[in-house]
């Protein structure tokens, strides 16, 4: 006769499929909820971070940020006809043009108005007339 290697003693654990059906909706149940209250927050504190990283106009002196601007803060000479060139050749307008086009859609408060608003009639202009 061979002899037979003995018989491992080891149980392994044994679960009803109710159970094992339990476990799963409980496991789906915690992942559905991390990812509704708290994924949201993780990424919101991700996009800040980079917000804050990137940086914006300062205008209050030092803040710290490794984009802040340390040089000259006058402007350079011929800065201005450089952008209304690079405006010309975009856009094919002219820097009156461009002056005249705002102040028909901004009125009076035209050198005032925020970039935003700006946009924001540009856009109605181009909606009303099919420009897009």
């Amino acid at each position: 006769m061979i002899d037979q290697p003995p018989k491992s003693k080891r149980r392994w654990f044994q679960f009803t499929l109710r159970t094992l059906l339990i476990a799963v909706t409980l496991a789906a149940g915690l992942l559905v909820a991390w990812r509704v209250y708290v994924e949201p927050y993780r990424r919101q504190r991700e996009t800040m971070k980079l917000i804050e990283y990137v940086g914006s106009l300062v205008v209050d002196g030092p803040t710290g940020r490794p984009t802040e601007y340390d040089g000259s803060h006058v402007e350079p000479l011929g800065w201005w006809d450089e952008f209304w060139q690079r405006h010309f050749e975009n856009t094919g307008q002219t820097r009156k043009q461009a002056t005249t086009m705002l102040q028909q859609l901004l009125g009076d408060r035209w050198q005032t108005a925020s970039l935003e608003q700006a946009e924001k009639a540009v856009a109605e202009s181009d909606r009303d007339t099919g420009d897009f």
